[in-house]
């Protein structure tokens, strides 16, 4: 079973053309046939949602956005073309895809289980720009465990949960004066229990 990198995909560009950029998505009635359609898709990059549903839900507006989850992660669905086989032409790349229907796109993922994030965009001007990064870590106030989040959870963390302690809400901010605090605690109740 892959990791998945759950993502969230705007795209800019003329209806028309966003419509059948969209159309690269693997939907629900699509899920383990596009190998044998031939047509162009993005490898492993799921919409979970039917076509015609996503037309009416996500093709009104200008940016489009909505979510994917990608097998492993964004860049080796969109970017490297997954699966590279030289006979699989119907597997196409961001880039192929961009160009051919004229619009620009931003996709941010998340990937939790490897910790790490990326952001991928295609404009005209700057053409197709990948970063991936790990994600941030907190120590936990309570029990010290070290845990990743996505950068845009760090300002609301009093609701997550220490994987170790299941203790909810405390982490720290400062991760290295922390674990020395939490160190000279510990060798001050050694010394009272003595």
């Amino acid at each position: 079973m892959p990791n998945w990198a759950s993502g969230y995909v705007e795209v800019k560009g003329k209806p028309k053309d966003i419509k059948n950029f969209c159309k690269l998505f693997i939907f629900e009635e699509e899920e383990g046939k596009k190998n044998q359609i031939q047509k162009h898709y993005f490898a492993r990059s799921f919409v979970y949602s039917t076509w015609e549903d996503f037309k009416k839900e996500e093709l009104s507006q200008n940016p489009v956005g909505f979510a994917v989850d990608f097998a492993w992660a964004g860049g080796t669905c969109l970017i490297d073309g997954y699966p590279t086989e030289k006979d699989n032409k119907n597997c196409v790349t961001l880039d192929w895809a961009c160009k051919k229907y004229n619009v620009e796109v931003d996709i941010q993922t998340e990937e939790r289980s490897e910790c790490f994030e990326e952001h991928i965009a295609y404009t005209k001007k700057g053409g197709l720009v990948y970063n991936s990064w790990n994600m941030p870590t907190k120590n936990c106030g309570i029990c010290g465990n070290e845990q990743s989040f996505p950068t845009q959870m760090l300002d609301s963390l009093e609701n997550e949960e220490c994987y170790e302690c299941e203790n909810v809400g405390k982490w720290g901010q400062d991760d290295e004066l922390q674990k020395m605090v939490r160190e000279k605690m510990e060798k001050i109740k050694e010394k009272q229990n003595g």
